[in-house]
């Protein structure tokens, strides 16, 4: 996928983006092609009368012993070096393929935690990883990352705020 345009400088703009089929042959990109993950990006580079002025690579990574192919960061390309560098990492994934943990290289990490199913963020921590912190409403029934065992959820409270709690053992 190629766009090209000219500035008002008469220069010529080159935006090219690729996608796991332009890396058929590469393991990797051929399970994401097989899983039908073919409009992920892999790589945007952007040019400037065909000098490099920005791009960058998104690494894939399998994880959940195999089950799901998931971003593992991010290389930026770096116009002095004229490398890709190591930009993002995500360091943890929940087994519903949410972000738990990611962080800029040499960077404070940003750690997050999931509620009603996996299906909705509850907590966005920026300078903490994913062990330091946690929460729970009480309400969706997961702990939130603490570490203590519950005798279940009862529902036959009322509270101000909700009309469950943890039965605490």
């Amino acid at each position: 996928n190629r766009t090209v345009t000219t500035n008002s400088k008469g220069q010529t703009i080159t935006l090219e983006k690729k996608y796991p089929n332009d890396f058929s042959g590469t393991t990797i990109y051929n399970h994401m092609i097989a899983r039908n993950m073919i409009n992920n990006e892999v790589e945007s580079t952007s040019k400037n009368n065909g000098n490099i002025t920005g791009g960058q690579k998104i690494l894939y990574k399998w994880y959940n012993s195999n089950t799901q192919i998931l971003t593992e960061g991010m290389n930026r390309y770096n116009r002095i070096s004229q490398t890709y560098e190591p930009a993002l990492r995500i360091n943890h994934y929940d087994a519903a393929g949410n972000i738990l943990e990611q962080q800029k290289v040499n960077d404070i990490a940003s750690s997050y935690l999931w509620a009603y199913n996996n299906s909705f963020p509850v907590s966005e921590t920026h300078n903490a990883d994913y062990g330091s912190i946690a929460y729970s409403s009480f309400e969706a029934g997961e702990t939130g990352n603490w570490d203590y065992s519950y005798g279940g959820i009862n529902t036959s409270y009322q509270g101000i705020t909700g009309k469950k709690a943890f039965a605490l053992s």
